[in-house]
């Protein structure tokens, strides 16, 4: 086990009734806040009563509905906006990219510099302070909701960037199972989904830590415990999927460990712009196919595919044992309605110098498990691409 150093000081509020609470603790943090809320939040009717919340307990409130996707202008006008308000506070309500674009905000209205070409170069924040932050995820996800990290895309011109640093981690945040009840299936689907296969990146990477693995293990297995009931809209199942994603990325599942392999995420990129598709379904379908690709046959991936996925290989050639965990995992998609390939979630055909384009811009692919050639990487998307049934499309 590898020498670490934890830290994270946020309070995590978890339940329907915590709305109270929450206004009091945001009053606490500042007596101005601006709130940036994804699509769902802002349309699903509880934006009025969020806000009348914040006001009953002292807070003056700015909002920034419908964030969609954000655009480098936008991020800097909300900095602006903080700055000449003197807005203490900022609150993200959604899904990752409502929670990044806050964490962002609430970095670069605190500096005194435009903080973009820091953000472009993906690095630890450079100044040493921040507005108050707080969260409110209302799907399960990526872990947004209380660790160290912000990434931003703005789809119209491909430029992306992120921050990485204890300075981002969130002051506040609220769970609330009420706020993911009206999610649309696929969405809740790919999204827990993507929980799952963090903790399972985290687990194949950087060693051996049984406490680490467990932290894995736990939250693994708790969202495909508890998925087919939330897809029904069972709010006890919602919640217990809201909290093992926030605790996935709480830092726990990486104690003790080296840094977890970062070539999923790599790959996924080229997907999200070679596809046009977002994040959490690039990630979703791309998983299973980089396993196979990066497979060994010790004793990290058959316990992993045991453990997480239920799958006893004794016996078994290691061939065979990848490929039954493989199986698991497909039938586990089926069932959930998540998508095998990129052709099962949507159609298209962009032709190979369009994917030999994109494998191209970013560089090397650099991976704990095994080197990846540009023609590696183009294989492994081609094999993500596949054909296959048609599947509820991720909007």
């Amino acid at each position: 086990m590898q020498s670490f150093s934890f830290q994270n000081k946020g309070r995590l509020l978890f339940g329907e009734d915590m709305k109270g609470a929450f206004a009091r603790l945001a009053a606490a943090l500042s007596n101005r806040a601006l709130v940036v809320c994804g699509a769902h939040f802002s349309r699903s009717g509880e934006l009025a009563g969020f806000e009348q919340a914040l006001e009953a307990a002292g807070v003056r409130v700015w909002v920034e509905p419908d964030l969609g996707s954000p655009s480098i202008e936008q991020a800097r006008a909300m900095m602006e906006l903080c700055r000449r308000q003197s807005i203490g506070l900022v609150i993200g309500v959604g899904g990752a990219t409502a929670m990044d674009f806050a964490k962002i905000v609430a970095y670069g209205a605190a500096q005194k510099r435009d903080v973009w070409p820091e953000i472009e170069q993906r690095g630890e924040p450079r100044g040493g302070s921040r507005l108050a932050l707080a969260t409110v995820p209302t799907y399960p996800s990526s872990g947004s909701d209380m660790d160290g990290a912000a990434e931003m895309v703005e789809k119209e011109t491909g430029r992306a960037g992120g921050l990485y640093g204890e300075l981002l981690q969130t002051d506040l945040c609220w769970l609330n199972p009420g706020y993911a009840t009206g999610i649309p299936s696929p969405i809740l689907a790919y999204g827990a989904m993507t929980a799952v296969i963090q903790a399972g990146v985290a687990f194949l990477s950087g060693g051996r830590c049984s406490f680490a693995e467990n932290a894995s293990l736990a939250a693994s297995r708790t969202i495909l415990s508890n998925l087919a009931a939330a897809l029904r809209g069972d709010r006890e199942a919602i919640g217990e999927l809201q909290l093992a994603a926030c605790m996935n990325g709480f830092g726990t599942t990486s104690f003790g460990k080296k840094e977890v392999d970062f070539s999923l995420y790599f790959i996924e990129g080229i997907i999200e712009n070679y596809w046009e598709i977002p994040y959490v379904p690039a990630i979703t379908i791309l998983f299973p196919h980089w396993l196979r690709s990066v497979w060994s046959d010790g004793e990290a991936f058959r316990d992993y595919f045991r453990l997480a996925w239920g799958v006893d290989t004794r016996g078994l050639s290691g061939g065979e044992a990848l490929q039954k965990g493989l199986d698991a995992i497909h039938q586990a998609y089926d069932g959930f309605g998540i998508a095998w390939t990129l052709q099962g979630l949507k159609p298209m055909n962009p032709g190979r110098e369009k994917l030999l384009q994109f494998v191209r811009e970013p560089g090397p692919c650099e991976s704990s498990f095994r080197a990846f050639t540009e023609d590696d990487i183009a294989a492994l998307i081609l094999e993500a691409q596949g054909r296959g049934p048609i599947n509820p499309r991720f909007n």
